[in-house]
């Protein structure tokens, strides 16, 4: 997960320079990494997903190449496996912890973001009770 993570905030900086507190991040993945601690990495990974949604959608397809090509990531499986989550979240009519509504936050502003299914956008609002 730390390497996705460097690679990801390399991309970014590549096409649009320094992130602010890039050494600081850069240092405090590293950290987690040596320390073999995957809480402190989730934590990261939400960042850094938050800076890559503003990727346009040429620059995540970019993004998606260069992670496939150096650790094997296959995004498009991620995201069907995010899908079918949040499908049964939707067939469930109910949100079942903090985990699954952050996790359908996320995927609403991805979806959001990419211009996905209105009818997926709106059943996902409804589920998080926004309109």
């Amino acid at each position: 997960m730390g390497k996705r993570l460097l690679l990801t905030i390399q991309f970014i900086e590549d096409r649009y320079g320094p992130i602010g507190m890039s050494s600081a991040y850069r240092a405090m993945i590293q950290q987690a990494m040596d320390h073999g601690d995957r809480r402190q990495l989730k934590l990261l990974s939400a960042d850094t997903a938050e800076m890559a949604t503003g990727l346009t959608r040429d620059e995540r397809e970019g993004l998606e190449a260069v992670l496939k090509h150096e650790l094997g990531v296959d995004a498009e499986a991620e995201r069907a496996e995010l899908s079918r989550e949040v499908a049964k979240s939707i067939a469930r009519g109910h949100i079942a912890s903090e985990k699954e509504r952050l996790r359908l936050m996320r995927y609403l502003e991805a979806l959001e973001l990419t211009d996905g299914d209105p009818s997926e956008v709106a059943a996902v609002r409804a589920l998080l009770g926004r309109r």
